[in-house]
């Protein structure tokens, strides 16, 4: 969609910086529609981990793979924690020319009101590129989070069952502590 002339295309340079405008104005857009995509990522991937997330509770609380259930509800809350960050509010910039007051900008000469435009444009396309970099890293810190967590706790699993006589002698101490504690409270309150 081409701009019909106007009273600052008299010349080449006005010229040009309308299509600098034009063009800004389209990667806003852009980087609007990404922004969208990235929110419907983010709860995308929110509505995948809660039922993910049921049965590992399930899991760890009904079968004999404890520790295992727990590490993967642990590494799912992770990735519900970076993805619910990812849709948290940040500072994005979109506003269009009747929000750059325009009226203002009007009063300076005609190169300098294109070329104020230009930069609030440049400096709004800065700050959301910004923003979207910040977001994908956390929809895949959310991911990576989501995708290793079996891992993590077959790992951790492995790592307790493998040596028995540790892990045994660490349940003796957490059961002989607890012990301990139910004693001082019965006898000392």
């Amino acid at each position: 969609m081409k701009r019909q002339p106007d009273e600052y295309s008299n010349d080449f340079s006005h010229w040009k910086m309308q299509e600098i405008i034009r063009l800004a104005e389209i990667q806003l857009d852009s980087q609007h529609q990404e922004w969208i995509s990235s929110q419907n990522r983010a709860c995308s991937i929110i509505g995948w981990i809660i039922p993910i997330m049921a049965t590992s509770v399930a899991v760890a609380h009904y079968t004999g793979y404890e520790t295992a259930g727990w590490v993967l509800v642990t590494a799912e809350m992770l990735s519900v924690l970076c993805a619910l960050y990812s849709i948290s509010p940040r500072k994005w910039m979109r506003e269009d020319k009747e929000s750059l007051d325009l009226e203002k900008l009007k009063e300076l000469p005609k190169e300098n009101f294109l070329a104020n435009v230009i930069e609030t444009y440049k400096n709004q396309i800065f700050i959301n590129k910004n923003t979207l970099n910040q977001i994908d890293s956390w929809i895949t810190a959310s991911l990576l989070f989501l995708v290793f967590a079996p891992f993590f706790a077959a790992a951790f699993h492995l790592a307790l069952h493998s040596f028995p006589t540790a892990h045994s002698s660490l349940e003796g101490k957490i059961k002989n502590h607890s012990s301990e504690v139910h004693y001082y409270i019965n006898v000392h309150l």
